[in-house]
């Protein structure tokens, strides 16, 4: 073997061991990496079971098209505010909804669940799904014994139609 072959063949060895050592840091490293994902993908998992979201399913009221797959969806919010969720599908989609709540205590009375009506108030796609949110400063199941979910037809309180409802307590 001359010497040119020698360096060459050298050379070979040289680079193939630093491919194998590399790789073999790569890999490492990548497994380091892999396992602070995989513990802080787990932390997060642990903080979204630790908030305790509450979703209730909506009792449709009786009626010509009660809507369907209505939910109710309490989640909890730093600083101590909550946001409230409405989801239905099955809605009339010419009308306006309503969400509204039956207060607790003593002189139990229906309010809008937003401090004014216009606030409590969304309209559906024209499929009839409709997602209402809000955000409140305190636990709605703290304040509220029930919500209720109104249809306006035409826009008109007057004519409003209770289509579910569910117990907070």
């Amino acid at each position: 073997m001359n010497m040119a072959t020698k360096s060459s063949l050298m050379l070979v060895g040289a680079v193939l061991i630093a491919l194998i050592v590399g790789g073999a840091v790569g890999y490492f490293a990548r497994t380091g990496e892999v396992s602070s994902l995989m513990s802080s993908n787990e932390m997060m998992h642990e903080q979204m079971q630790s908030m305790s979201v509450s979703a209730m399913q909506m009792n449709p009221a009786s009626g010509p098209m009660p809507p369907h797959d209505v939910w109710f969806v309490i989640v909890p919010l730093q600083g101590g505010k909550f946001a409230v969720v409405v989801s239905a599908q099955g809605l009339e989609g010419n009308g306006s909804y309503l969400v509204e709540a039956v207060t607790k205590g003593g002189q139990m009375k229906t309010v809008p669940i937003a401090s004014t009506a216009a606030d409590s108030k969304f309209l559906p796609d024209s499929h009839g799904n409709g997602v209402y949110w809000h955000v409140l400063d305190q636990d709605p199941r703290s304040q509220f014994e029930e919500v209720i979910l109104l249809y306006l037809p035409n826009m008109d309180m007057q004519s409003a139609i209770q289509v579910a409802s569910v117990n907070l307590g």
